[in-house]
C-alpha cells in the first residue's frame, strides 16, 4: 500500500511539475523578447523542449491512471470514480469554455488563449486517460487471452507514439497515416469487445446510455476546442495565437481516436441490446431463485420452510397466481400442507380435479376449461381457472407430494418452464431428504448412546460369575446384543443349605429395558432380605412390578430355591421358558403352570402360577436359559430349539459345568454359521451337590 502511495506521489508531482513547466515554458513565448533568451538556453530548439514537457506531461499522467484503476477493487465503485472525475472535468471545461469568449481578456490575448489553452490540454489529458483505462477494465471482462495480448500491444502502441509527439512529426506524413490507420483498426477491433453488457440489466444499460452519451458529449467539446475552435477574437485567432498546435499531436489525436470509437461503439450495443434486456433479466431471477433455494439447503432449514421457499420461487419464475405443495404420508395419505394465493377449498377442488384427470400425477400441464362443466369441478369454473401445473416431488423415485401452478390465464405456463421447475423440486426434494436423513442420523446417534447407557447399567447391574454357595458349582454363559435386551439373573444364599436363584427377561430393549432390569434387581434384593417365605415371592415381586413399570411393560422369571440338606427344590415359573434338571438316566423338564409378572393383580396370579418342589440326586445338573439361545435361527430360518440342547445335556451331564456350557455354546455358533445375534443370550450350568 505505501509503495502505491509514494508512486502515486510522485507522478502526481512529475506530471504537475511537467505541466507547469509547459505552462511558463508556453506563456515566455507568446512575449517576443524572451524568444531569443529561451532559444539561446535550449539551443534554439524551443519546440523540441516544449514537446518534451508535453510528452512527461502526457505519460505521468496515463501512468497515473493505469496504476490508479488497477487498484480499484471493485468494477462498481471504479464506474463511480470514473464518472466523479469526469463531471469534474466536464465542469471545469465549460468554465474554460466561458472564459475564452469572454470578450475583453484580463490580460494580453496572446498569453490568455494560450494560458486556457493549456487548461484545455491538462484538462483533455485527464479525461481521455480515465477514460482509457475504465475501457480497458471493461474490454478486459472478457477473459480472452488473444483480447489481452492484443491490449497489451495497443497501450504500447499508445505510448510509442509519444516519440511522435518529442520529435514534432507531422501526422499527414505518409508513414505517420499509415501507422494512424493500424492504431485506428486495432482501436475498432477492441471497441467490439462488449461481453459485458450481455450481463446488464434494462436499468444499467439505460444508466450507461446516459453516462457514455454525457461522456461523448465531453469528448466533441474537448475535440471542437482543440481541432475546431474559432474564438470570438477572430477566425484565424486559434491558428496563429497558440504556440501548442493539438492538432499535430498524434498521442492526443490517437487517444481521443480510441475513446471516440469506444464510446459510440458501446451506446450503439447498448441501444441494441434494450430488448433483449427482459431475457436476461428472467435469466438473473432464475438463478436468483437457485441461489435462494441454495442457501435454504445448505443452512439446514425445516422441511416447512424449504416448501415455502419453493413456492415462492416457482411463483416468481412461471408468474403464476396461486400455488400450493401437497405431502403424502407413510400410508399413502395425501394432504395440503401448504398454500399461496387460493384457500384450502379450491386447493382441495384442485385436487380432486387433478386426481379425476390422472390418478397417478405425471408432471403434467392441465386445461382445466374443457372439463369445467363436470360436477366435481365447479369451484375451478367459478374462479375461472384456466392452467395448472402439477409436479410430483420425488424421493429416490418415490412420489412424496406434488407442486401445484394455478393461473386464471389460459396457457399460462410455458411448456419450458417445466424443466426449471422440475430442477427447483429436485433440489427442494434433496433437501427433503438429507433433513430426513439428518434426523435419523441424530435418532441413530441417540440411540448408540442409549445403547452405551444401557450397557454401563447392565455391566453394573449383573455380576461376571454366579456364587450359590452352600457347595454348589455353577458356571455362566452371557452375549449381549447391539440391542442390550433385559436379561436378568442373581443367586443369594439365605443360611445353612438354602440357596435361592432367580433367572429372568424384562421386556423390551435399551435403555428401557436396563432400567426396568435395576427395578427388579432391587426388588429381588429387598424380598429375599425381608421375606423368608418362598412362596410369597411371586406375589410380592408382581405388586412391585405393577407399581413401577410401565403399561404394556412385564416380566418373566423362574424362581428356584435349592435345599442342599433336603436336597429339593422349590420352583416357580412365572412366564419363563422351562428350565431342565438332567442326569445319565433322564432329562426333566420343569414346566409348571405360570404367567409374566407385572400383567395383572394379585387376586388373580395365584390362580395363574404354579409351585414345584422336587428332590434331586448328586450330580444332577440344573440348566437354565433365556429365548435367545432356542428361538435364534440359522440362514435356513430354522430354530435352534432344544433337541439339540437336551442331547448335549445328557452326553455331557458327569463332565464339568464349564464344559458342559462350552459344548453347549460351541453346537450353537456351528448351527446359527454367519447369521447376526439380535437378541440376548444367558446360560446358566448348575452343578448339584
Amino acid at each position: 500500500m505505501n509503495r502505491h502511495i509514494r508512486l502515486d506521489t510522485f507522478l502526481i508531482i512529475f506530471s504537475s511539475l511537467s505541466w507547469i513547466s509547459l505552462t511558463i515554458l508556453t506563456l515566455k513565448l507568446t512575449s517576443p523578447k524572451w524568444k531569443e533568451p529561451l532559444g539561446d538556453f535550449f539551443h534554439g530548439d524551443i519546440v523540441l523542449a516544449e514537446n518534451i514537457f508535453l510528452s512527461l506531461f502526457f505519460v505521468s499522467i496515463y501512468l497515473f491512471f493505469n496504476d490508479f484503476t488497477k487498484r480499484i477493487s471493485t468494477h462498481k465503485k471504479l464506474e463511480w470514480t470514473v464518472k466523479a472525475i469526469n463531471i469534474v472535468c466536464l465542469f471545469l471545461h465549460i468554465l474554460i469554455l466561458f472564459l475564452e469568449h469572454f470578450n475583453i481578456p484580463p490580460i494580453s490575448l496572446s498569453i490568455w488563449l494560450n494560458f486556457l489553452n493549456n487548461f484545455n490540454i491538462l484538462i483533455g489529458t485527464v479525461f481521455s486517460a480515465n477514460c482509457f483505462f475504465y475501457f480497458k477494465s471493461l474490454i478486459m471482462y472478457e477473459r480472452n487471452p488473444i483480447v489481452t495480448k492484443l491490449w497489451g500491444v495497443f497501450e504500447w502502441m499508445i505510448y510509442a507514439s509519444i516519440l511522435l509527439t518529442i520529435f514534432n512529426v507531422n501526422i499527414l506524413e505518409p508513414i505517420v497515416a499509415f501507422v494512424l490507420i493500424i492504431y485506428s483498426s486495432v482501436a475498432l477491433y477492441l471497441s467490439t469487445k462488449m461481453r459485458w453488457v450481455a450481463f446488464l440489466s434494462k436499468k444499467s444499460k439505460i444508466k450507461m446510455i446516459g453516462t457514455f452519451l454525457l461522456y461523448l458529449f465531453m469528448l466533441c467539446l474537448i475535440l471542437q476546442n482543440f481541432f475546431f475552435e474559432s474564438f470570438t477574437f477572430g477566425v484565424n485567432a486559434n491558428y496563429n495565437l497558440l504556440v501548442i498546435d493539438c492538432a499535430h499531436k498524434f498521442f492526443l489525436l490517437s487517444t481521443f481516436v480510441f475513446v471516440l470509437f469506444y464510446l459510440t461503439s458501446s451506446i450503439l450495443i447498448l441501444l441494441f441490446n434494450l430488448p433483449t434486456s427482459l431475457a436476461f433479466e428472467e435469466k438473473s431471477k432464475l438463478a436468483e431463485n437457485y441461489k435462494k433455494l441454495s442457501f435454504t439447503l445448505s443452512n439446514h432449514k425445516g422441511i416447512k420452510e424449504i416448501y415455502t421457499i419453493l413456492e415462492e420461487i416457482s411463483v416468481s419464475s412461471s408468474k403464476v397466481e396461486s400455488v400450493y405443495t401437497t405431502n403424502k404420508n407413510d400410508y399413502g395419505k395425501t394432504s395440503i400442507i401448504s398454500y399461496k394465493g387460493m384457500n384450502e377449498t379450491l386447493a382441495q377442488e384442485v385436487e380432486q380435479f387433478l386426481d379425476l384427470r390422472n390418478p397417478f400425477r405425471n408432471q403434467q400441464i392441465y386445461n382445466p376449461k374443457a372439463y369445467k362443466n363436470a360436477k366435481r369441478n365447479s369451484l375451478i369454473a367459478e374462479n375461472r381457472i384456466s392452467s395448472i401445473l402439477s409436479t410430483p416431488l420425488l424421493i429416490q423415485e418415490v412420489v412424496i407430494g406434488h407442486l401445484v401452478l394455478v393461473s386464471k390465464v389460459e396457457d399460462a405456463i410455458d411448456p419450458e418452464i417445466l424443466e426449471v421447475i422440475t430442477s427447483y423440486c429436485s433440489q427442494a426434494c434433496l433437501s427433503v431428504e438429507n433433513i430426513k436423513l439428518f434426523d435419523k442420523t441424530i435418532q441413530n446417534e441417540r440411540y448408540l448412546e442409549e445403547i452405551k447407557i444401557a450397557e454401563k447399567v447392565k455391566e453394573k447391574l449383573l455380576p461376571k460369575t454366579l456364587d450359590f454357595g452352600n457347595g454348589i458349582k455353577s458356571s455362566l454363559y452371557t452375549h449381549s446384543s447391539d440391542t442390550i435386551g433385559g436379561d436378568y439373573y442373581e443367586a443369594l444364599f439365605l443360611e445353612e443349605g438354602k440357596t435361592v436363584f432367580a433367572l429372568g427377561d424384562v421386556s423390551g430393549n435399551g435403555t428401557s429395558a436396563a432400567f426396568n432390569m435395576a427395578q427388579l434387581k432391587g426388588i429381588f434384593q429387598t424380598t429375599i432380605q425381608n421375606i423368608a417365605d418362598f412362596s410369597k415371592y411371586p406375589k410380592v415381586f408382581n405388586a412391585a412390578l405393577l407399581s413401577c413399570l410401565e403399561q404394556n411393560s412385564f416380566v418373566s422369571i423362574s424362581f428356584f430355591m435349592i435345599d442342599t440338606n433336603s436336597r429339593t427344590i422349590r420352583h416357580f415359573r412365572c412366564g419363563h421358558l422351562p428350565s431342565f434338571i438332567v442326569n445319565a438316566e433322564q432329562i426333566t423338564t420343569l414346566n409348571p403352570k405360570g404367567i409374566g409378572l407385572g400383567m395383572i393383580s394379585n387376586d388373580r396370579l395365584g390362580e395363574l402360577i404354579e409351585e414345584v418342589k422336587l428332590t434331586y440326586q448328586k450330580g444332577d445338573v440344573l440348566f437354565c436359559y433365556t429365548d435367545g439361545l432356542i428361538e435364534t435361527t440359522n440362514e435356513d430360518k430354522v430354530q435352534y430349539g432344544t433337541t439339540i440342547l437336551k442331547k448335549i445335556l445328557q452326553e455331557n451331564c458327569s463332565e464339568s459345568t464349564q464344559k458342559n456350557l462350552d459344548c453347549i455354546i460351541d453346537s450353537f455358533n456351528k448351527f446359527i454359521g454367519t447369521t447376526p445375534l439380535s437378541v440376548d443370550i444367558t446360560c446358566i450350568c448348575i452343578k448339584l451337590p
